[in-house]
């Protein structure tokens, strides 16, 4: 789960998927299923699967820890950028899949100003400038 304060608009089959105006704000009670060709492509059979074809890079100074019992794919190729100085911890619950975000230290979320990823799909973020 991940949660800012900025507003979100449901605009997917899948109830509780919320792509929003601010980039990072993710909150899915069930499974997610939008495929596109588009930027930010989110495959889920539980919240915390995430497929991105583009931004999205995952940085970090040391390892990433994952551990679900649903299906998890994170996976990215090119920037628009997530540092992590320390380890980011994911754990999915069942039977809702709830995926819940811990981590040891703070992680920063660095975009280079402007980040507008608009989509024909429904996954549409839109980013101005620099949010850490």
């Amino acid at each position: 789960v991940r949660l800012s304060g900025c507003p979100s608009t449901p605009v997917s089959g899948c109830p509780g998927v919320l792509p929003s105006v601010c980039p990072s704000t993710w909150l899915s009670w069930c499974p997610a299923v939008l495929v596109s060709s588009c930027p930010g492509v989110l495959l889920s059979v539980c919240p915390s699967t995430r497929l991105s074809i583009c931004p999205a890079v995952h940085l970090s100074g040391c390892p990433s820890v994952c551990l679900s019992k649903c299906l998890r794919v994170c996976l990215s190729c090119c920037p628009g950028a997530r540092l992590s100085w320390c380890p980011s911890v994911w754990l999915t619950k069942r039977p809702s899949c709830l995926a819940v975000r811990l981590s040891g230290c703070l992680v920063v979320l660095v975009s280079i100003c402007p980040v507008v990823q608009v989509s024909g799909c429904p996954d549409v973020h839109l980013s101005g400038c620099p949010s850490v």
